[in-house]
């Protein structure tokens, strides 16, 4: 399976969709629909002026996740801050991350920030 990487700038509904159907593996377990608003609040807190957000699509269309870069711009680089997938996609962690960190290594990234 192939995956398409696409730069994001309406950020809270991908976070939202995402973070709620990965749910068994990123929040704690019997937690209400006030609390789910409250840590994906905190994970929306964590996006800043220096992160770049990014979803992750199969090549058939289907929303795999997002993952979140941290630019440093006085020296031109950036890491990877966050990495949520979806349920369906969790098996496929270690391709989704290859491919995470060769998009991250070709420095794509440097066309979706402006220094």
């Amino acid at each position: 399976m192939s995956y398409n990487i696409t730069y994001v700038d309406n950020i809270p509904p991908l976070v939202s969709a995402v973070f709620i159907d990965a749910r068994a593996t990123t929040m704690p377990s019997g937690i209400n629909g006030n609390q789910v608003q409250v840590l994906i609040n905190q994970q929306l807190a964590q996006i800043n002026n220096r992160t770049i957000v990014y979803k992750i699509e199969s090549d058939f269309g289907n929303l795999v996740g997002y993952f979140t870069l941290q630019v440093n711009p006085s020296n031109k680089t950036c890491v990877k801050a966050s990495q949520v997938l979806r349920q369906a996609y969790q098996q496929y962690s270690v391709q989704v991350t290859q491919v995470i960190n060769n998009f991250i290594q070709s420095n794509d990234w440097q066309f979706d920030y402006l220094f």
